[in-house]
């Protein structure tokens, strides 16, 4: 499954279901459909991507389950 990532200007991960538009203005990143899900990682715990900023976002990742070698 292809997610996307994006740092907000203020230091706030989320995680999009489909490509976000950004407010350059505001420093902000919105769904780009309105049936678009939107994550704030940084409120539950989750600040993966340490290194991802403002500037460098969005980034595509894809989330892979891992399947039972048992």
């Amino acid at each position: 499954m292809k997610l996307w990532i994006a740092r907000n200007g203020y230091g706030q991960l989320y995680l999009f279901k489909k490509e976000p538009v950004c407010d350059y203005t505001i420093g902000e990143f919105f769904p780009s459909e309105e049936d678009s899900a939107m994550i704030n990682l940084t409120d539950k715990g989750f600040d993966v991507f340490p290194d991802l900023e403002f500037d460098d976002s969005p980034i595509e990742v894809e989330l892979k389950a891992i399947e039972d070698i048992y």
